[in-house]
């Protein structure tokens, strides 16, 4: 059975990496917009956070749980 901070990292982990897949999809959806209205000022800094903080938290998470993984599978 699966330890209680494993399923944690697990969640995390998951959530991170639907928000970054989420960042990726609105940045690219903006950039084309842009590019089609020939916008000339950047792309909102709240979807540059969103993909920030997605990216921090698959830095985070990933080594994280895979570590709990291995930990759980040597004992």
């Amino acid at each position: 059975m699966a330890n209680t901070r494993s399923t944690s990292w697990g969640y995390a982990l998951t959530a991170s990496t639907v928000l970054l897949l989420g960042g990726a999809a609105a940045l690219f959806q903006a950039g084309i917009a842009a590019d089609e209205g020939r916008l000339v000022d950047g792309i909102l800094p709240a979807l540059w956070a969103m993909f920030g903080t997605a990216l921090l938290g698959l830095v985070i998470s990933l080594p994280s749980y895979l570590g709990h993984r291995r930990n759980e599978r040597n004992r």
